[in-house]
């Protein structure tokens, strides 16, 4: 299939955009938000960061669920029924 390859190719570059925005986004924003919080107030930094890394997980899940319009999901109709109660019949008699 020749769109399958350009889908591959469009998750795999989405991927690697959205992972080198989480990791610049990470880098710079938390340690300028954790240079200005108090120490009483530190653990906000955990919470966003861990919120960041929730946001980031979903999305990628979103983005990798599998879908039924791929080829390779999917078995041929005309080929499933006929050769697996042939593969039966082939086994039944030996």
């Amino acid at each position: 299939m020749p769109g399958e390859f350009g889908l591959v190719l469009y998750l795999v570059c989405c991927y690697w955009v959205i992972q080198l925005c989480v990791s610049c986004f990470c880098f710079q924003f938390f340690f300028r938000f954790a240079t200005v919080l108090d120490y009483k107030h530190l653990w906000l930094r955990y919470a966003v960061v861990e919120m960041v890394t929730l946001v980031f997980y979903v999305t990628v899940g979103l983005l990798f669920r599998p879908r039924i319009e791929l080829g390779h999901v999917a078995a041929p109709a005309d080929q499933g029924e006929e050769e697996g109660v042939a593969l039966i019949e082939q086994a039944a008699s030996v």
